[in-house]
């Protein structure tokens, strides 16, 4: 019988704190042999939420000597590290961690050193069986042992801090990452979404592309005609008006400008329609290599609406990939709502109702293209193909958040029989932002693009081609005129096209 989801990933959870357990024992055996104390001394991670005081008596309450959160077995010579311990609210501790080794280090030296080569570390010694008499004898607070390593502990932790502050917190991290995964990642992506908010980009795009590829006075020109040809449609509709009101109403469906702001509004209307109303699929957690040495944590937010976003924030990479995928419909907007509830594998593990929306799956294949496998299962076959229409491949470069620095890729995966396009630049802050969206033709009228050549286009100060740069004339011409054509449509279907303008009109 298959193992179903949660056993598995809970299974994947263990592995991964044996994996720690055995990246700190190394750290640690070499932290002891410096010291000279014995070098025989294993690490274990625990997700258990225990404070050496709670497991050495048993009173309620934190003890009056502090807070450790390790304990070491004398017999087994093991010290326990508990994760949940280390935690403060959203934050990881990470004086705590180094103070916990160093206490623990001292019980260490306490039971296995005999002579003065360690006397550096500590002065008082025991026997398992005097540990015994000592621990039924005196309370937590009064035990030799613990006074002196409690005293000692933040002079070696500090010593230990300075000479292996980059492995042990680079270890420690990456836990942190698997477990909690970053709410700040997701944010960077969030925080793009709410600058593409601003109406300003879409006008700015709208006249840079306007201007690239038809011309003011061509526009001006198609413009004029097109008022011309429903001038009739006009004069019978505002016959009761005086002729400065017919008139003022003409000279703003000639309004170029107007028209342009009109064009963007409505680019507008396909980012929040397209981008933050699609409903997530699933949002990966992975690993990216970025060198022959190292990876980095990379996040992938995928749609049911044909298109994937990835971001690779500066941060340390977890140690398996997670994917969280919702239990209902869940629209990307919503992420800003509950990101620290739903962005949070050990809210999951540890107090499920919390976020009984999605379901985690915690997988050890790092491998790239099993989650490229997973993202273009999902938008590949999500009924609509993204950049169906031009518009949605300009907000597209926008949510991107600059024209400039793009690079377009052609990612060819086993048994799936499209390409994905993956269209990524580097941002600020070293962030790496990429959109993932299937390999798909585009109508422009009665032409069809390549979607790489669109996003060429779109991109390129200058565009080479001048069967493309056509296209995309008579495409922008005949979006904008259409606006204005389409108002005799309007009016049959009971909308009143010239109400708002009459309003201006006659308050000029």
């Amino acid at each position: 019988m298959a193992i179903n989801s949660k056993v598995q990933s809970l299974l994947t959870l263990v592995s991964v704190f044996k994996r720690v357990s055995h990246e700190l024992t190394g750290i640690v055996k070499e932290i002891a042999s410096s010291f000279n104390l014995d070098p025989d001394v294993e690490v274990f991670v625990s997700y258990l939420n225990f404070t050496e005081a709670q497991l050495e008596r048993s009173s309620e309450g934190p003890s009056v000597l502090g807070k450790v959160c390790g304990y070491y077995d004398s017999k087994r010579r093991l010290i326990t590290l508990y994760y949940p311990c280390f935690i403060e609210g959203e934050e990881l501790n990470l004086d705590r961690v180094f103070e916990t080794i160093a206490h623990e280090l001292i019980h260490h030296c306490q039971y296995t050193c005999r002579d003065q080569a360690c006397r550096n570390v500590c002065s008082v010694h025991m026997t398992i069986d005097e540990e015994v008499n000592i621990k039924s004898m005196l309370p937590y607070e009064l035990r030799p042992h613990e006074i002196e390593a409690f005293d000692k502990q933040e002079r070696l932790a500090e010593e230990i801090r300075r000479r292996w502050r980059n492995t042990i917190e680079y270890t420690i991290h990456r836990l942190d990452v698997t477990l909690r995964l970053p709410i700040n990642a997701v944010n960077a992506f969030l925080q793009q979404l709410e600058k593409s908010l601003n109406f300003s980009i879409y006008e700015t795009i709208t006249k840079t592309l306007i201007s690239r590829y038809v011309g003011e006075d061509v526009l001006a020109y198609e413009v004029i005609e097109a008022v011309k040809r429903i001038k009739t449609f006009i004069d019978e509709e505002l016959q009761g008006e005086s002729h400065d009101t017919r008139s003022c109403i003409e000279r703003k469906l000639s309004d170029v400008n107007e028209l342009l702001r009109s064009y963007a509004s409505s680019m507008h209307e396909v980012f929040v329609k397209s981008f933050l109303n699609a409903n997530l699929k699933s949002v990966i957690f992975t690993a990216t290599p970025v060198s022959s040495s190292g990876s980095r944590l990379k996040v992938y937010v995928v749609t049911n609406a044909g298109f994937a976003i990835a971001i690779t924030p500066s941060a340390v990479a977890p140690l398996v990939t997670a994917t969280l995928s919702p239990l209902q419909p869940f629209t990307i907007s919503d992420i800003s709502k509950y990101g620290k509830h739903y962005l949070n594998i050990d809210h999951y593990l540890r107090y499920k109702p919390a976020v009984k929306d999605f379901k985690v799956y915690l997988h050890r294949d790092e491998g790239e293209e099993s989650v490229l496998q997973i993202t273009a299962k999902h938008i590949c076959n999500a009924g609509k193909n993204f950049g169906e229409n031009l518009e949605e491949l300009v907000v597209l470069i926008l949510l991107l958040g600059t024209e400039k620095g793009i690079e377009v890729e052609h990612i060819e995966l086993r048994g799936l029989d499209k390409e994905l396009i993956r269209i990524k630049t580097e941002a600020e802050k070293d962030v790496v932002k990429e959109i993932l969206i299937c390999n798909n033709k585009i109508a422009l009228n009665d032409k069809e693009l390549h979607i790489t050549d669109a996003i060429k286009a779109i991109t390129s100060l200058n565009t080479e081609n001048k069967e493309i740069s056509e296209i995309l004339k008579q495409y922008f011409v005949k979006r904008l005129i259409m606006r204005i054509l389409s108002i005799p449509l309007l009016k049959k279907l009971d909308i009143d096209p010239f109400e708002d303008l009459k309003c201006e009109c006659y308050t000029r």
